[in-house]
């Protein structure tokens, strides 16, 4: 039978705690003693690519595929924004009107991995209360399998968490000239997730998602957003780093051309990013 989705997930799950030093064979083994089924050579290469693309959660290999067809952007790839913390914990999980007691094995902000004797069947809606916290967070089971008694959660932040009011008075812009390369949705996108990832670790203590008030998909891109007392400095910080991200890039690309080394694949052009963000680092230091 063929790898779903869970076992491929798990596997992924040894693959990072043995940081990337561990065989098909091993893994499959894990995977046949939780139940689940053995995962193919070529996912221990989708693993490999996952790994060193910095991804700390299992996405599919078509999913990956269409992130890093946006790697001629200069901003990094898209990745899994919040990490599982593996600390077990007992909890309960509320599905079909009814309260099952689950062991909860890892959790994030955004997904969770959770056994238990009853089992949810994929798609289904769900409630995850932590015993020692008395936390709850609704959410909706993504994957799911009997045989091993564990299934996954993903949680939905755009009803957990609050959205920053509409009338409130602290707005900021972002104005990004793209690469002529980055005009694209996936580009895009992932300038917006990078963003939004930005502003969570400059405020750490916001409460609120972002609102987005008007948002002008051409070059240059340009977004009006609502949020937190810090908004406008960090947009400010923001736009400066992507604009001299932007200019290192289209220099090292020029260097290469110039030595008649075209960046025409994936390898190449990744090369060409980190090697640009490592000369921008050492810039930066010296400023």
């Amino acid at each position: 039978m063929v790898a779903r989705p869970i076992d491929a997930a798990e596997g992924y799950r040894l693959f990072q705690q043995a940081h990337g030093a561990v065989s098909l064979d091993e893994i499959n083994e894990y995977l046949r003693g939780l139940g689940l089924l053995e995962v193919s050579p070529r996912m221990l290469v989708h693993y490999e690519r996952l790994y060193r693309h910095g991804y700390s959660s299992y996405i599919p290999i078509n999913r990956l595929d269409i992130a890093l067809a946006g790697e001629d952007a200069w901003s990094a790839e898209l990745q899994a924004r919040y990490p599982e913390i593996a600390q077990p914990t007992d909890g309960e999980a509320i599905w079909d009107s009814r309260v099952r007691a689950v062991k909860v094995l890892s959790l994030g902000v955004s997904t969770a991995t959770v056994t238990g004797d009853q089992i949810p069947q994929a798609g289904a809606p769900i409630v995850l209360r932590l015993l020692t916290t008395g936390i709850e967070r609704n959410g909706t089971v993504s994957r799911s399998d009997r045989n091993s008694g564990r299934f996954h959660i993903a949680f939905d932040p755009y009803t957990s968490v609050p959205l920053a009011p509409a009338d409130s008075p602290i707005t900021g812009s972002l104005r990004v000239e793209l690469l002529e390369s980055a005009e694209n949705l996936v580009a895009i996108g992932d300038i917006i997730l990078n963003l939004d990832r930005f502003l969570v670790r400059a405020d750490p203590s916001q409460t609120s998602l972002t609102r987005v008030r008007s948002l002008a998909m051409r070059s240059p891109i340009e977004i009006l957003i609502i949020g937190g007392l810090l908004l406008d400095g960090a947009l400010r910080i923001a736009e400066k780093v992507i604009r001299m991200r932007k200019d290192w890039h289209e220099g090292t690309k020029a260097a290469y051309e110039s030595q008649g080394i075209r960046l025409d694949n994936e390898k190449r052009t990744a090369t060409a990013q980190m090697e640009t963000d490592a000369k921008l680092k050492k810039a930066l230091q010296r400023e």
